[in-house]
């Protein structure tokens, strides 16, 4: 009796030890399988893009090691996070071709945003690099000449009205230049207004001589703190001075935006002032 016993004790664990090392090969299957080294890359085809004018593509490669799974027919999701960066979500999902590769095209963000491609599929887990697409707004410079000799000038500036930073009150500086020289000069300088979200204006009026004359308007976009402020990169605005420059300060042609005032945004328009007509 005894003995029939230890028998059937021995059969029991057997079996469970049986069972416990399937479910450890079980375990170690899975995770080799989950661990297939798998990468994936992203790239953009432009770096800025216009407001509501322009689109971007976003593409890449799923690529693993020759033990791998195959890396056709995964699905790849397209993560999108919008200034100021703090949540994503999933804005798009395709598959990938028998080379592993994939696309998205016609993505037309709001303002500066963040995209990341990922794959989650049994076997297959990949996440690229986050890659920025910076957004400019639309933006136009309007300038005519008045009877009595003035140059009256208007800019606006069209973007998203979502966008979580308030431009109005920025530095506006406007310039001139006669045509047949190359030297703009300061001849006013103004702050913006915002009159409704996601539209900003200014304007000027000032005496020029008689002639013909190239107008250019920088504003400066950027914050105290110099930091992204959701529209193109904030490196293009960190020089933007404490103060205004004084009227009548010279710059070399085509440098107006970057070294005078370093704005991010510019325009220009040819005028010939009333008494020339």
């Amino acid at each position: 009796m005894g003995g029939g016993m230890a028998r059937v004790r021995g059969k029991s664990g057997s079996r469970s030890a049986s069972v416990l090392i399937a479910i450890a090969l079980a375990v170690a299957l899975m995770a080799a399988d989950s661990a297939a080294a798998a990468t994936i890359n992203i790239s953009r085809s432009k770096d800025f893009i216009t407001y509501n004018r322009d689109s971007v593509k976003i593409s890449g490669r799923l690529q693993t090691d020759a033990a791998g799974p195959a890396v056709g027919n995964r699905e790849v999701k397209l993560y999108e996070k919008p200034y100021p960066y703090k949540r994503s979500k999933v804005i798009a999902r395709t598959q990938t071709d028998a080379e592993g590769k994939y696309s998205f095209g016609g993505v037309q963000p709001d303002f500066n945003t963040r995209y990341r491609a990922a794959v989650g599929d049994p076997g297959v887990e990949a996440r690229s690099k986050l890659k920025l697409v910076y957004v400019f707004a639309r933006g136009g410079l309007s300038t005519r000449a008045t009877r009595d000799g003035h140059a009256k000038s208007r800019f606006r500036l069209v973007f998203a009205p979502k966008l979580p930073t308030r431009l109005g009150g920025r530095k506006v500086v406007w310039y001139f230049h006669r045509l047949g020289t190359s030297r703009f000069t300061a001849r006013d300088r103004s702050r913006s207004k915002e009159p409704r979200r996601g539209l900003l204006k200014g304007r000027s009026r000032f005496k020029l001589p008689d002639g013909r004359y190239r107008f250019q308007v920088t504003y400066c976009l950027d914050g105290p703190d110099k930091r992204d402020i959701g529209l193109g990169p904030p490196g293009v605005s960190r020089d933007c001075p404490r103060s205004f420059p004084a009227n009548g300060r010279t710059l070399s042609s085509g440098t107006a935006s970057a070294d005078a005032v370093g704005a991010s945004l510019s325009g220009s328009a040819e005028i010939v002032s009333a008494s020339s007509r």
